[in-house]
């Protein structure tokens, strides 16, 4: 039918229910990748009904991992937990007042630029099969809050050797 009202209002609530209920992981063994936001998206994108979008995400919640509980605040610190999967609903929390704070005013485009330019997240952004690069493109395409935060928290606990990553492209630009 097309992208209408009704399959907006549908995808942005699934959207939300991923948002708030499941890990970024649905394997965090393997580093598997939640998909739900990429497949609804996709859907939406393609004209999907709403019902098609329910059906989408029923299914693929079966496989999700739930969410983590908070750490206590003093336990959490944004440099010193990168690479670490049990801290992603801490740095959805800390993207999300990034994003709120005087500096953003809620402008996705200054975030997402900040982090991306930023050299201890340009590699991360690019780690873990470029899922949190694909989150960030479906933020700026569909102006989602919710997208940017998840990707830039995707970013922050995707598995990588930074030191070594940052090490290449050093080199490689100085060659």
């Amino acid at each position: 039918p097309g992208i209408t009202p009704e399959t907006i209002e549908t995808c942005s609530r699934l959207l939300q229910q991923n948002h708030e209920n499941y890990h970024v992981f649905f394997n965090s063994k393997i580093g598997f990748h939640n998909h739900i936001a990429h497949h609804l998206l996709v859907a939406l994108g393609l004209g999907a009904s709403s019902d098609t979008l329910e059906r989408i995400y029923k299914q693929q919640k079966k496989i999700q991992q739930n969410i983590k509980p908070l750490h206590n605040q003093k336990d959490f610190d944004v440099k010193k937990c990168l690479g670490d999967e049990n801290y992603h609903h801490d740095y959805m929390e800390f993207f999300k007042k990034e994003l709120e704070n005087d500096k953003y005013q809620n402008k996705i485009e200054d975030l997402i630029e900040d982090y991306v330019f930023n050299k201890d997240y340009l590699s991360l952004i690019l780690n873990g099969a470029y899922h949190a690069f694909i989150h960030l493109g479906y933020a700026l395409e569909f102006q989602s809050k919710l997208m940017a935060i998840e990707g830039l928290a995707m970013a922050s606990v995707d598995r990588v050797n930074v030191h070594e990553v940052i090490k290449y492209l050093k080199n490689d630009q100085d060659q």
